[in-house]
């Protein structure tokens, strides 16, 4: 997602580019997103927040429970929009995925391309691909994701040369398991809070073991 958004920054600015994806197609993978509404003024100033807005739901009520008995802890409802301008919005998200894809030229976006290292010199960066393929450019983006390639190989060069620090020698963990479901499509006539126009948000703080549930609510055909 970062590299298509930087991608369309870029075509917005006139500056050239090219996208690199290690997949042979795209593939709608993931389920609820959360932006902020720190983000909101960027997507309105390319021209993409109405469409932002058409596939996604804004924020609405926070409920605070204990396991035990479910008890109510906090609740309330509140307007982003009135104090920052804009709402929090939750989405599903290969619909982002695909709104954002499809601002890119598709001459610009070059796919079965995985990266297997780059130099660097005076001129610039130069790319070499698993298919045998090269390419040189200016500035080279590692937008691969948790485990980006473009990091890795960039960490055993910097560790070659004495700059790696040690904290980046160290494996990347979270301390935490996070288990994410999705229902099929409910009927909105038996959970009628699925016609609500904000999403709410329940918390079920759970003990030690389970810290919390977090539950969206949101009448969509791939996910509340």
């Amino acid at each position: 997602l970062a590299g298509l958004f930087l991608g369309i920054l870029l075509e917005k600015a006139g500056i050239p580019y090219e996208i690199f994806e290690r997949s042979s197609e795209i593939k709608p993978l993931g389920s609820i997103l959360y932006l902020s509404p720190a983000i909101m003024p960027a997507f309105e100033q390319l021209g993409l927040y109405d469409e932002l807005l058409s596939f996604s739901k804004p924020g609405g009520g926070l409920t605070s429970f204990y396991t035990d008995k479910l008890k109510v802890i906090a609740s309330g409802t509140s307007s982003h929009a009135d104090i920052v301008g804009y709402d929090p919005l939750y989405f599903a998200r290969p619909e982002l995925y695909d709104m954002l894809y499809k601002k890119i030229p598709s001459e610009k976006i070059h796919m079965s391309k995985k990266i297997l290292s780059f130099q660097q010199n005076h001129e610039g960066v130069m790319l070499r691909f698993s298919d045998n393929t090269s390419i040189h450019g200016d500035i080279l983006v590692g937008a691969d994701g948790a485990h980006s390639s473009v990091r890795q190989h960039l960490f055993k060069t910097m560790d070659k040369q004495g700059l790696l620090t040690k904290v980046d020698t160290q494996s990347m963990t979270k301390g935490y398991i996070s288990l994410v479901g999705t229902t099929d499509a409910l009927d909105p006539a038996k959970y009628p809070c699925l016609n609500d126009p904000k999403c709410e948000v329940t918390f079920v703080i759970g003990d030690k073991n389970t810290p919390y549930t977090d539950l969206l609510e949101r009448h969509h055909p791939t996910w509340d």
